[in-house]
């Protein structure tokens, strides 16, 4: 994982977690999101959870204050990756 992608707050995206498990079970074809973000949430890993989807898509999970060296604002929370391209999103 790309630490900028956490420090640069321009590449953060800010979502509630409602609007993003709407969008991820039916846009990325991952129907069971609730599920696995709850799972996620219970055993956190430092390597975080990848989670494909049916439509071609792949997202990573994962807490960054488990790797970063320096604890970062909303660390503590689960953020969701979609490639360097799209950003990182902050679950609130």
């Amino acid at each position: 994982m790309n630490i900028h992608q956490y420090l640069d707050q321009g590449n953060v995206i800010y979502m509630k977690e409602s609007e993003v498990i709407a969008f991820l079970e039916n846009k990325a074809g991952v129907s069971d999101f609730r599920q696995i973000l709850d799972g996620f949430r219970r055993q956190p890993s430092k390597e975080g959870m990848l989670v494909r989807g049916s439509n071609r898509v792949t997202l990573r999970l994962c807490q960054p204050n488990l790797f970063l060296e320096s604890p970062i604002q909303n660390g503590d929370r689960v953020w969701i990756l979609l490639g360097r391209t799209l950003g990182a999103y902050c679950l609130i």
